[in-house]
């Protein structure tokens, strides 16, 4: 009894633990703003104030985790892995520098010399304890004339990275001005807070044209400061577990809370498991089946995340991080729309070749003699049946199966396509892991975090299967001589494989359409 209430003890603490740490791993920093479009993001805002003969501008870039984590080489001076603030002193003047000569304003076509008022630069803890930075700068530009001008604004900064890109028009009291009213309304005050903005409505402006009489409006105040963002925090989030002590109970707890991570993360949209079900609900599979299926997407999802993690930090000047995940899922999407297509076609010539006869005959292949197995019957050509192709049970009380066998390639391809997309939260925690010095550790993560997301797949797939099995109990074996229930299980496999298809078919174009690209 004794040992029985320590070992339930021990259980809960687990179970306290693991839940402490799924929820340090999950949840971000609280003062790092999500950036709705994602970790690759550099997101851009600028805000045209217009005053008596003069135009202000207030400028913001807010670089996402792995954007700022591809700077950070040219920031981190002394090679500590952390963005001091000394050392965003010293990178600000020339970046700034070199962001104003993307920005031109003109006026009826003329361009306008912009003077740099103020500059800032600052970096707060994002998503993993990496690092996000954000930048502002304060531009002016002295505008003479009377009368209505033309007046176009355009930022060429980063036009080629996806992300955030708002422009705002603030004109002052008296301004006579002619705009189009939706840029008169500030949506992220600054790039500070997105919340409440859908990923579909993201601003895309590049540029700005507007009709201003520049002699209107209010006198030009004195001075102006850059648009500061939050302060940076404490370490949060994956930082705490990297920087812990390597205990074995902390790294075993670590783990557990990846795996846990990785099984939410994969009980969100995608990730396959439509595919997965598809699949294996039109087919003959096994739990063998489903366990393989499981650990072929933990090891192309691993080796995934590892090669764009290195690429990000060795070859990210060849290819943007965001265009090899744009192309990693259209390669995945594809590979699945050949996979359904291929299943789709040898299912069909397989529904052909064994097709049944209202009067209770069938024929095995499109020219075979046409013959029954019921008790009674004549005699037919002597045949034989490979049960890995043939799909039927010729026992008199067998329920009706068309399902086709599991063959080991396409159950191969499935797995490769399923984890080929590594998710940007994984990638994130490899690039964490390699700042803080913590590369075999973050390389573990990676591991368990795939067999995390794996793990939901394999359970869908046994939960497939042995549904399916469940179907064939002899309780349910009156349902055969039901003709709904025959076509059904008929068309099953058929039904199955183009939505395999489709499946790869919304992947290619959600990858092709991702918000922001």
């Amino acid at each position: 009894m004794i040992a029985g209430a320590a070992g339930r003890k021990a259980c809960q603490l687990c179970v306290v633990g693991l839940v402490v740490m799924l929820l340090v791993v999950a949840l971000p920093a609280k003062t790092a703003a999500a950036h709705p479009l994602g970790n690759f993001t550099i997101n851009r805002y600028a805000r045209l104030e217009l005053y008596e003969n003069v135009v202000v501008i207030h400028y913001v870039l807010d670089f996402a985790e792995i954007p700022t984590f591809q700077m950070a080489e040219q920031i981190d001076a002394d090679g500590d892995g952390a963005l001091s603030q000394a050392e965003l002193d010293a990178f600000l003047p020339e970046f700034a520098d070199g962001l104003a000569k993307n920005i031109v304003l003109t006026v009826d076509g003329i361009p306008q010399a912009l003077d740099m008022l103020d500059r800032t630069a600052g970096a707060r803890t994002g998503q993993a304890s990496l690092d996000v930075l954000r930048v502002a700068v304060v531009l002016r530009a002295q505008v003479e004339g009377a009368q209505e001008s033309s007046l176009r604004f355009s930022d060429t900064n980063y036009a080629d990275r996806p992300g955030w890109r708002e422009m705002v028009v603030q004109p002052s009291a008296g301004s006579q001005i002619t705009v189009d009213p939706r840029l008169l309304v500030d949506r992220s005050d600054a790039l500070r807070d997105y919340s409440g903005v859908a990923t579909s409505g993201a601003p895309t402006d590049s540029s700005v044209a507007f009709t201003w009489a520049p002699a209107s409006g209010t006198a030009v105040p004195a001075v102006f400061k850059a648009e500061h963002g939050a302060e940076r925090t404490g370490n949060g989030g994956l930082g705490r577990l990297l920087n812990n002590d390597r205990s074995l109970g902390i790294i075993l707890l670590s783990l557990l809370a990846a795996v846990g991570f990785g099984a939410l993360h994969a009980l969100g949209p995608g990730h396959g498991k439509s595919v997965v079900a598809a699949y294996l609900v039109g087919s003959r599979g096994t739990p063998r089946h489903a366990l393989a299926l499981g650990l072929t997407v933990t090891a192309t999802h691993t080796a995934a995340v590892y090669a764009l993690g290195f690429f990000t930090i060795a070859a990210s000047d060849l290819l943007a991080p965001e265009e090899a995940f744009v192309y990693l899922g259209v390669g995945s999407g594809l590979l699945i729309v050949v996979m359904g297509a291929s299943l789709f076609l040898a299912r069909l010539r397989s529904l052909r070749a064994h097709s049944h006869d209202d009067d209770g005959l069938h024929r095995h292949g499109l020219f075979g003699k046409r013959h029954s197995h019921m008790p009674g019957s004549a005699p037919a050509i002597p045949h034989m049946h490979d049960e890995s192709e043939d799909g039927h049970d010729h026992s008199p009380h067998a329920m009706p199966s068309k399902a086709p066998g599991v063959t080991w390639r396409s159950l191969f391809a499935l797995g490769v396509a399923g984890g080929l997309l590594p998710c940007p939260s994984a990638l994130v925690v490899m690039l964490a892991a390699i700042s803080l010095g913590q590369v075999f550790f973050g390389m573990l993560l990676i591991v368990a975090f795939s067999a995390g997301l794996a793990g939901v797949l394999v359970a869908i797939g046994f939960a497939v299967v042995l549904g399916k099995r469940l179907s064939n109990r002899p309780g349910l074996s009156h349902l055969a001589g039901k003709p709904v229930f025959g076509h059904i299980v008929t068309a099953l496999p058929i039904v199955s494989a183009f939505a395999v298809t489709l499946a790869g078919v919304l992947i290619t174009v959600q990858s092709l359409n991702q918000p922001g690209l």
